[in-house]
């Protein structure tokens, strides 16, 4: 809201500008560039209030903007008080060269002179420091002492702070280099009290600004906070207010207060324009110091900056926990500017420096910003506060399966605890790094901290310290409730663990980029650095050592998944499916869709490891970050359009190896057939030769494709790289040359994760081509509807009083049907179904034993219905033609080893073939032997209903006359159905009944019909 009421007051200001000129009024010192300036860098920084002063010559002009608080209740006024910050220290400054002046001071002198209790060492040796170098910050003093500064309010508290430093150990020897310290100055306060006798605060009321007249400015703001503006501190990209600790002993460096009108008439003293009694000291006051070499382009004076840019510029910024200012001026064009802000605004400073360029009569080019350490540290609390309500949800999940029942307590074993413990320790590390994070960013304490930094600063210790804690609530609560199904068990560590390793990625990246302009101390840069670098290879291993057992386990359970699923399909249905399509979906595709946990684990860290860098990016420069995505837009959609022109190859490539799976199955099976005919033989290898090139074919073809797709993308990369670093310097020309290193280093790093990326996409595609081919067999595999599956237990009886067939018709899509089929059959009596070669001989044999499902009719057991899936548990069959398992899988089979060994003797098996722990110990006989074997094991399995399919037809003479004269008559005594296809008409006697089939219509026939029939005599 107030920055709506900013833009306001400044369309006013516009207007009043603009009717000034037109009623014949001077013309204003705020120009319409300088007007946009305002409203620009005022809401960019979020400043609730400013006021502004600009002087030229012998003209001023005061603006105000804004509100002294958020709330808009109170407007801001050439009289409302503002802290000054550190442009105290020219005020500090200008006392000191006073008591210089009055032979008080000699700037040459040692503190140590003054105060003999003070001292300092370098390289651990006491090391005097003069008054000249505390004033031109080149005492050796290290900058972090500002952490160091007491919350104070005695009389005592300048003594207080300079006793804080006491004893430190200089970061370099005095008088060598240029370091910026705040409390140099509170020494300088301390000093003025020593010499004058006067509290310092009294001492510059009284000898500085009283002669000055400046009435409205004070040390300190104890007695005027009804006319101060509320502070305010920049937290979550936006101003808010913040009531700062006091700081009475840094108040000779940053805690004077003013309102805009006095700080006009002090920088009209500073420009020599309003003479003044201090005029002498005040231009040397603007001297620089040259005996250590400048800091970047400006050089310090005496509690002011002296740039070296060839403007002729003094000036100096101020900033404290709520507040910030500028003072600046040319002496050259005359012109200067005063800034104060009730905020802690990065932007005053910059605001006054283009203001005074526009009030020079300089041009200014267009800003490029880097992003405040607020908007890194509210990103950051952002990102982990979504990772916080997601661990919510989960625990919030985990209690609501607990409640619904689905979780239960398991038992606390002691690997368990170690687990919990091992996890615990692992925080330490990062415990460690949260707390160190104030000391190894500026050797800061936690209290400073929390004063000088943003809300977001500590809002990001916070949270990540409630993210670990309600991380290991989570991970307890999910130990001693676990979840049953194993997947939903490993996800949840694995998505936390990839996204932890993502973002440790990306916190290698930020230390690598930050390193080049970074003051943090090499020890904890190595610290953070191992720390991240550690998490995310470990991070890493742990991820991709439990994706290899749960891709293991997909692979698994969706074979046994599907195994299930072929199983609980009719044999109508599932002969109707290629082979090498079932073996390709089996093995191939199934294993693809395994592998793809690994590949979404893979493509989850790359994108969070993307993300993150590119957010870091946008933090960094939001527009060149944008281009840059665009373009990396640009290259995957590229890559996406060229990779997706090879996912119809790679279709077809499966689908020709359906085919190859077919014909080497074909091979093995009828590798006799083809081997007794040279040209047959070649033929066929013809043919799998060609299913063979043309997979290969398609395979490359697809492959060469996504290498092009790749090159591209890599290529496009390339140019990527090439743009940013020659191309931001072209058209981002104020873009520092440190932003641009990191977005280079930044791409660099990510050629890896977006390759990563990009390899996934064929990864994918076959995923996708895989998924399908896996749903299209399910689909073509229609699953038996509940009642039609097999009950898990049926009583079967060994002897059976009837079996009944009434009126079964099946028919099939071509036209040719069975039936309708009526047929009994009593305990103890044989049935012969007979016919020619396309009679419906095995279509019956398969409605019968219920492998087919009848379109109409029904099939009764001792006069009760039946299912048709279930009639299979009343049979033991030798079909035409069969397979043998050398294991014997059915259950309940009397393995008596005398009946076995007499009926091998029987069917003089028994110096081929023996039965061990359910196996037959081999099956490499002849056909005629294995079928003998089948039989064996259907006298085992003792069912009460036998079905053989021309057993005897490859069987010699004397077995099949055994077969027909001795072991059915046997199994007519043992009171056994005995249903049997042939065409051995000279065992038809032995047939109780003859059922002969014509175009699938069957009548009964007597066995002396037969005899005259020459029909049949002719099959």
């Amino acid at each position: 809201m107030y920055k709506k009421n900013i833009r306001y007051a400044i369309t006013l200001l516009v207007i009043f500008l603009y009717s000034g000129i037109i009623f014949g009024q001077k013309e204003s010192l705020f120009s319409k560039e300088m007007i946009s300036e305002i409203e620009t860098l005022i809401e960019d920084g979020d400043i609730p209030g400013i006021a502004i002063g600009i002087v030229k010559g012998n003209h001023k002009e005061i603006k105000t903007l804004g509100y002294q608080t958020t709330n808009n209740d109170k407007e801001i006024t050439n009289h409302t008080l503002f802290e000054l910050g550190s442009t105290t220290k020219a005020y500090t400054a200008l006392a000191v060269l006073k008591l210089v002046e009055e032979k008080k001071i000699d700037l040459d002198k040692n503190v140590s002179d003054y105060f003999p209790w003070f001292i300092v060492t370098f390289e651990e040796k006491e090391t005097p420091i003069t008054i000249k170098q505390l004033l031109h910050h080149t005492s050796g003093i290290p900058w972090e002492t500002l952490s160091l500064i007491p919350e104070d309010r005695s009389e005592k508290a300048l003594r207080n702070t300079v006793d804080k430093i006491n004893g430190i150990e200089l970061n370099t020897a005095p008088g060598t280099s240029y370091e910026y310290a705040t409390i140099n100055y509170d020494i300088l306060g301390l000093l003025i009290e020593k010499v004058s006798k006067m509290p310092y605060d009294v001492y510059v009321e009284n000898e500085v600004l009283f002669p000055l007249e400046l009435k409205d400015t004070y040390v300190g703001s104890d007695e005027v906070k009804d006319r101060m503006s509320i502070g305010n501190k920049i937290s979550f990209f936006k101003a808010r207010p913040y009531e700062a600790p006091i700081y009475k002993g840094n108040e000779p460096a940053g805690y004077i207060v003013s309102d805009i009108d006095d700080m006009t008439k002090w920088l009209q003293y500073q420009m020599g324009i309003k003479n003044n009694q201090f005029q002498d000291i005040i231009t040397k006051s603007h001297t620089r110091d040259q005996s250590v070499k400048p800091h970047g382009l400006a050089s310090y004076a005496y509690g002011w900056e002296v740039s070296l840019r060839g403007d002729d510029a003094v000036y100096h910024g101020g900033m404290n926990p709520n507040f910030s200012s500028f003072v600046g001026f040319r002496k050259r064009e005359n012109v200067g500017i005063v800034l104060l802000a009730n905020a802690n605004s990065d932007y005053t400073q910059i605001l006054g420096d283009r203001l005074l360029k526009l009030a020079a009569g300089d041009k200014i080019n267009s800003l490029e910003l880097q992003a405040s350490q607020d908007k890194s540290f509210s990103v950051v609390s952002i990102l982990i506060g979504i990772y916080l309500l997601g661990v919510l949800f989960f625990i919030g999940y985990i209690l609501y399966d607990i409640l619904k029942g689905r979780r239960s307590f398991e038992k606390v074993t002691l690997r368990k605890v170690k687990d919990l413990l091992v996890s615990l320790l692992a925080f330490i590390p990062f415990l460690a790094g949260i707390y160190l994070l104030p000391t190894a960013m500026a050797n800061f304490t936690w209290e400073s901290a929390l004063v000088w930094t943003s809300f977001s600063f500590a809002a990001v210790a916070l949270l990540a310290v409630t993210g670990m804690l309600l991380s290991y609530i989570a991970l307890i609560i999910a130990t001693i409730f676990p979840e049953k199904n194993e997947y939903k068990r490993v996800a949840p560590k694995v998505i936390v663990l990839s996204v932890i390793s993502g973002l440790a990625n990306m916190v290698v990246i930020v230390l690598i980029t930050s390193s080049f302009q970074s003051n943090m101390e090499l020890k904890y840069m190595l610290f953070y650095f191992a720390l991240a670098a550690s998490t995310y290879l470990l991070m890493r291993k742990i991820v991709q050592v439990r994706m290899v057992y749960v891709t293991k386990n997909i692979i698994y359970d969706l074979r046994i998944s599907m195994i299930d699923k072929v199983f609980l399909t009719s044999f109508e249905k599932f002969e109707k499916i290629d082979r090498g399509r079932v073996y390709s979906v089996m093995d191939d595709d199934i294993g693809t869709i395994g592998q793809s946990a690994d590949t979404f684990v893979s493509i989850t860290t790359n994108i969070i490891t993307a993300f993150g860098a590119f957010t870091y990016m946008a933090i960094l420069n939001m527009w060149i970050t944008l281009v840059t995505v665009l373009m990396i837009g640009v290259i995957t959609s590229i890559y996406y359009v060229v990779s997706n022109r090879a996912k119809g190859l790679f279709d077809i490539a499966r689908e020709t190896k359906t085919v190859y799976l077919e014909l080497l199955n074909g091979m093995i099976d009828g590798y006799k057939e083809l081997s007794i005919n040279k040209k047959k033989k070649e033929n066929y290898k013809e043919d799998l030769k060609y299913s063979t090139e043309e997979f290969r074919d398609k395979s490359t073809k697809a492959n060469i494709k996504f290498i092009n797709a790749f090159l591209v993308g890599e290529s496009l990369l390339i140019v990527l790289l090439g743009v940013t670093a020659f191309g931001i310097p072209e058209f981002f020309p104020h873009v520092q040359d440190g932003l641009v290193l990191s977005f280079v280093v930044i791409l660099l790093y990510l050629i890896g994760p977006i390759n990563g990326i990009f390899n996934a996409i064929p990864q994918l595609i076959h995923l996708q081509i895989a998924w399908k081919r896996i749903q299209n067999l399910l689909n073509d595999i229609t699953l038996e509807t509940e009642k039609d599956v097999i009950p898990n237990t049926i009583n079967v009886p060994t002897i059976l009083e009837s079996f009944q067939a009434d009126s079964l018709e099946f028919e099939y899509g071509n036209g040719f049907s069975v039936g309708p089929i009526n047929l009994k059959v009593k305990r103890g009596e044989v049935l012969f179904i007979i016919g020619g070669n396309g009679s419906g001989k095995t279509t019956l044999s398969r409605l019968l034993t219920g492998l087919y499902t009848p379109q109409s009719g029904e099939v009764l057991i001792n006069g009760e219905r039946v299912s048709t899936r279930g009639l299979g548990e009343y049979y033991s069959a030798v079909f035409n033609p069969f397979y043998l398992f050398q294991k014997i899988y059915a259950e309940d089979i009397n393995l008596d080893e005398n009946k076995i060994k007499e009926l091998l003797e029987v069917l003089q098996l028994q110096e081929k073939v023996n039965i061990e722990d359910g196996k037959f110990s081999t099956i490499s006989l002849s056909g005629g032997q294995l079928k003998r074997l089948a039989l064996l094991q259907c006298y085992l399995e003792d069912k009460p209903i036998y079905l053989f399919d021309e057993w005897a037809a490859d069987q010699d003479p004397v077995f099949r006359k055994y077969f027909y004269r001795e072991l059915l008559p046997k199994m007519k005594e043992q009171g056994k159905i005995i249903i049997a296809i042939s065409h051995d008409d000279q065992y038809f006697d032995v047939a109780d009944k003859i059922l002969k089939l014509d175009f699938g219509k069957g009548e009964y026939v007597k066995e002396y019909e037969l005899i005259n029939d020459k029909n049949f005599l002719q099959i």
